[in-house]
Order: structure tokens, then C-alpha cells, then sequence
């Protein structure tokens, strides 16, 4: 396997073109802080040595959703460059800015996962997602976006993708996880949105649980990001495929519904990650600080528990 370069090299631009076969360590400028300092995203960019597609992967939108960071360092340290056909791009820390206070949101609580595609006249969130649109997503083919729960929350292993493009169903397939949930994004103002806007199949995978590393699904969606590579072609014929493991068959949901309790008090959620449960059936209850029931909260329709709160507290 090539060389790792000695030290991370700073650019405006990434231009894919110029760069030789191999593993690149870099820092993308995409803006800068109220004191004037840079802000940096990190990037490895393994260029192969061969003609093929360019697939992105993206991590840590949110400051405290890290299971992709380990996910890429994987990834990075399973290819060899001179078999790769095409070329990755991968984005350890999307969101520089957050992850240095270990929280999901950019400067004053604006969710970067909702400013995209950005402006190049704006605030600073505005012009931190317009660069990294223009900088870095514009060169890429296709896009794996790395999620994770928020705080006090618990996920399974998931994707949201527009099941009405093909392309992108495809590789929410490939990747095999536990629940597949079809979601247009249409005005959200998301990364996988914008991303589909311009013509690039995108798809968002959420890895489980925030500011935690979990192996099990690191594992399973490095599994999934072979089995992209091998549908594109991006690896030798003689490589074998990663196996699809547990979630060969997930489940397919089309609408998912957040549920809220109207009342303070404790909370118990009975219902399992990827438990199926039915309709008006009891999913979590809240108690009073004295322990009697006061509230019982129920499925709105028959479905599969994708995520719930972990927080008792409500």
C-alpha cells in the first residue's frame, strides 16, 4: 500500500486531476473564525491508479455523530491505491466547528444539515456550507453522508434515501442496514438534498449512537461501503465482496413519525431498537416524579422502531 504523505497539506481546491496515485492527507480551507483563524476540514483523498467513479464519504455534519470518523480511518486502511479503480474522498469532520465544543450544531445553534446548499454572501454558516458544496461535494459522483443519533437519543443502523431515484435506492441497498427509510429530504436543506439536486445518487446512513465509538456498526456499514465499492466497479474483480452480514433483507419503510409526550415527568420507552409494533400499542410511558403513571404513549400505526430517546428526563 502507498506511503501515507508526511504531513497534511492545506488547500483552497481539490483538484482531483492533480493529484498522483496514492493516499493524500489534507486540510480544505473553507472559511474563517471571528478572530481570523482558518477553518479547516480534514480530508484523506486516495486516488487510484486506475480510471473509475469518484464515491465521497462524508462524517461528523453534526459535531457529536463521530462512528464515522473510525468508519473512515477503516476504510482508508483496507485500500490499496494501486488496485482502486476511480477515487475516494472522504471528509473526516464535516463540521470543524461543532465537533470542537462536542455538539451537533455550528455557531449559534444553526444545524448545518439544514443551510445547504448555502450562499457565498451570508452568514457564517451560509458561507461554511456554500464552500463545502462548491470546494468538495461538486467533485464527487456519488456521496455516502455519516450520521449518527443526536444526544440522548439511540439509533439503529439506517438510511434515509429518495427510494424514487434508482441509483441512490441501489446503494442504499448495497450498504444492507438494519431499516431502509424513503425520505425525498425535498426543502430540508440537507447534504444528501442538495447533493440529489445536482445529479449525485446520495444516500444518509445512520450509525447508531452519538459521541461513542460502537464496532458492531462501524463494521457493518464499512461492510456496506465494499459492497458500494464493488457495484461501481471501484475494486479489482479479483477482491471479494464484503458480506451483507446481518441485514441482507431490511426493513423498507415508507413515512417514519416522530412521537412527543404533551406532559413533564419520567420516561419509559418499552419498545426496542427494530422492534415491530402495531397500532395502538403502548411504546413508553411517563411517570410523575412520585411514580404514578400519568401518561401512556402509543404507535400511531404499525411499523418498525427505527430510533428513541435514552434521556428518562422529559
Amino acid at each position: 500500500q502507498s506511503t501515507w504523505a508526511v504531513s497534511p497539506v492545506e488547500i483552497r481546491e481539490l483538484d482531483l486531476g492533480a493529484l498522483d496515485p496514492g493516499i493524500h492527507r489534507l486540510w480544505m480551507l473553507l472559511s474563517e473564525d471571528a478572530l481570523g483563524q482558518p477553518l479547516r476540514v480534514p480530508m484523506i483523498v486516495i486516488r487510484g491508479s486506475n480510471p473509475g467513479p469518484v464515491l465521497g464519504v462524508t462524517s461528523a455534519i453534526h459535531g457529536e455523530e463521530v462512528n464515522g470518523i473510525p468508519l473512515v480511518h477503516n476504510l482508508v486502511k483496507r485500500i490499496d491505491p494501486a488496485r482502486l479503480c476511480g477515487t475516494i474522498v472522504a471528509v473526516i469532520v464535516a463540521n470543524v466547528v461543532g465537533y470542537n465544543r462536542h455538539v451537533r450544531d455550528f455557531h449559534g445553534a444553526v444545524d448545518l444539515n439544514r443551510v445547504f446548499p448555502g450562499k457565498a454572501v451570508g452568514d457564517p454558516a451560509d458561507q461554511y456550507a456554500y464552500a463545502f458544496m462548491e470546494r468538495i461535494v461538486s467533485k464527487l459522483e456519488y456521496l455516502v453522508d455519516v450520521h449518527t443519533a443526536s444526544s440522548h437519543r439511540e439509533n439503529s443502523l439506517y438510511c434515509r434515501v429518495d427510494m424514487n431515484f434508482p441509483p441512490a435506492a441501489l446503494m442504499a441497498r448495497l450498504l444492507a442496514p438494519q431499516i431502509i427509510l424513503h425520505n425525498t429530504g425535498v426543502g430540508g436543506g440537507s447534504l444528501r438534498e442538495t447533493a440529489q439536486a445536482r445529479g449525485i445518487p446520495a444516500i444518509t446512513v445512520e450509525v447508531g449512537d452519538p459521541l461513542t465509538f460502537q464496532p458492531r456498526f462501524i463494521r457493518h456499514a464499512l461492510n456496506g461501503l465494499f459492497n458500494i465499492l464493488n457495484h461501481l466497479c471501484m475494486l479489482p474483480l479479483s477482491a471479494p465482496a464484503a458480506p451483507l452480514g446481518a441485514h441482507e433483507h431490511p426493513a423498507i419503510c415508507g413515512q417514519s413519525k416522530w412521537l412527543f409526550t404533551q406532559c413533564g415527568g419520567i420516561l419509559r420507552v418499552r419498545a426496542k431498537i427494530t422492534a415491530w409494533v402495531e397500532a395502538g400499542e403502548v411504546v413508553a410511558t411517563i411517570k410523575s416524579i412520585f411514580g404514578d403513571v400519568v401518561a401512556k404513549i402509543t404507535a400511531p400505526f404499525t411499523g418498525i422502531v427505527i430510533g428513541r430517546a435514552t434521556n428518562p428526563v422529559v
